[in-house]
């Protein structure tokens, strides 16, 4: 995928590591046990905020990415506090997906 580049980065005993990079955003790979999920999580409301590109919190961020999700039927576990939005998605790709809507809403220039 363009923008996107796998990594050697691990914390690997606390089931931890970098899956890759995509747009500048990290996508975590989480291991509980035999359960695999990937994380996309940060305080995304406020970087869209500095770029004047969102008005809300990451609560508001958090309901307009899950009516999105929802509508293109993708399944992804949400939460959000007031300084971070945390997704997990149980493959790669949703995740790469999770990024790329929010690089629609403006978090990174297209032309980069």
């Amino acid at each position: 995928m363009p923008g996107s580049r796998p990594s050697t980065w691990t914390a690997g005993a606390n089931g931890l590591s970098l899956a890759e990079v995509c747009s500048g955003v990290e996508i975590i790979q989480v291991k509980k046990g035999k359960k695999t999920a990937f994380e996309v999580s940060g305080d995304f409301a406020a970087e869209l905020h500095r770029r004047r590109r969102f008005d809300g919190n990451n609560g508001d961020l958090e309901d307009e990415l899950s009516a999105v999700a929802k509508r293109a039927k993708k399944r992804i576990q949400w939460s959000s506090e007031a300084d971070s939005l945390v997704a997990q998605a149980a493959d790669l790709a949703t995740a790469r997906w999770i990024v790329e809507q929010l690089v629609k809403k403006g978090l990174r220039d297209t032309a980069s």
